[in-house]
């Protein structure tokens, strides 16, 4: 009886993270913008954890031995890619020792891959001081754009999980759908604040409202 026991949980270790009953999908992103977004797209499928909680510098995130262990039970990393996590990330992934989310395996998920680098350096330098090599990679403050990351997103679920892909892609498109609301809203809330002085504009706080 003991043998079968532990039998039954080595079947049960092995089964699909996404099987019925088991283990949801778990998803470890950089910063909480990934996270929702993961949220958004993985649905009642995935567990997602934040390494940052939004406060602190994406280019200077501490390490923490607890973000180790988040990322070597993880099935999948979410992150913004164009080297913003540099600082932290690299260092994470080598002590974590997940295979699955190397740079480059399936479980990398880079949410930069259908974006166009703005402001990229022809020299690199030094003397130029704080740069981005790859250009700048805070392309998440621009709402247009959390739609490529959406897409990224449910591409890259949809990679290591295709059995559930045309659940990522259908949360996905309803996700689009309600940027594309809220991206019109703020168009036409702030089409009369062109070129009035940035420090009298409404706070962002104001406008999401």
């Amino acid at each position: 009886m003991k043998r079968l026991f532990v039998i039954v949980l080595a079947v049960v270790a092995l089964l699909p993270a996404n099987a019925a009953g088991a283990r949801k999908i778990r998803i470890v992103a950089t910063i909480p913008d990934l996270a929702d977004m993961a949220r958004q797209v993985g649905g009642d499928l995935v567990e997602v954890t934040s390494l940052a909680t939004g406060v602190e510098n994406i280019h200077a995130v501490p390490m923490k031995p607890s973000f180790v262990v988040l990322l070597n039970r993880a099935n999948v990393v979410v992150l913004m890619g164009l080297e913003a996590e540099h600082a932290f990330l690299p260092g994470l992934l080598e002590a974590a020792v997940n295979p699955r989310i190397r740079r480059d395996a399936p479980g990398y998920i880079d949410c930069s891959v259908y974006v166009t680098p703005l402001e990229v350096p022809t020299r690199i330098d030094r003397a130029l001081g704080d740069i981005h090599p790859m250009g700048n990679p805070h392309f998440n403050f621009d709402p247009v754009l959390g739609k490529a990351m959406v897409r990224a997103i449910a591409d890259g679920l949809s990679r290591n999980y295709p059995e559930d892909g045309a659940i990522f892609h259908r949360n996905a498109a309803a996700y689009t759908e309600t940027l594309d609301a809220w991206i019109a809203r703020w168009q036409r809330e702030a089409a009369p604040l062109k070129g009035e002085d940035p420090r009298q504009l409404p706070s962002r706080h104001d406008l999401l409202r």
